[in-house]
């Protein structure tokens, strides 16, 4: 199965559910160019909650001007510049990566590799037939057909880990 691919934008936020064999991230540049200047953007994964993500990778950007930046949710766990490897756990089941420069130098930016240590559905997963019965100002019903089983839904204050076809 191949990983997600994640390439970042100048200015936008980009969200990804982690499926089963797990997501590569790079800056705008990819994984063979140099990335931009004055840039801002943001990659946001999720799995189930309260499982762990892991985000191991080289990284070279500018010393004490550009910034890659990691948050647990919402709690900062890796704030870096320079160059390195990294090798950093959220527990939440959310982890957002955030990456900044200023307008001089370059480099060649970030070749990240996030995995989860829930058991989710493969990257091509289908659902198909999906259904929203019961609906009220606070609750519904959701139900799907395929190989859904072990989804993620994004709803409300967050995702919600769902198992079977409802």
């Amino acid at each position: 199965a191949m990983a997600q691919t994640l390439t970042m934008q100048n200015g936008q936020t980009l969200y990804a559910n982690l499926c089963a064999s797990g997501a590569d991230i790079y800056d705008d540049g990819g994984p063979s160019g140099y990335y931009s200047n004055s840039f801002q953007g943001w990659v946001i994964l999720y799995t189930n909650p309260g499982d762990t993500i892991t985000l191991t990778g080289p990284y070279n950007i500018e010393n004490n001007y550009d910034f890659l930046t990691i948050y647990d949710n919402n709690t900062q766990i890796f704030h870096q510049s320079g160059s390195g490897t990294m090798n950093v756990v959220a527990t939440s089941g959310t982890m957002k990566i955030q990456f900044t420069t200023d307008g001089s130098v370059t480099r060649t930016g970030f070749e990240l590799h996030a995995v989860t240590s829930a058991s989710p559905v493969g990257c091509n997963s289908t659902v198909h037939d999906l259904a929203i019965t019961n609906l009220t100002a606070t609750s519904g019903t959701l139900t799907w057909a395929g190989s859904g089983n072990d989804l993620i839904l994004d709803y409300g204050a967050g995702p919600i880990a769902v198992s079977g076809n409802s």
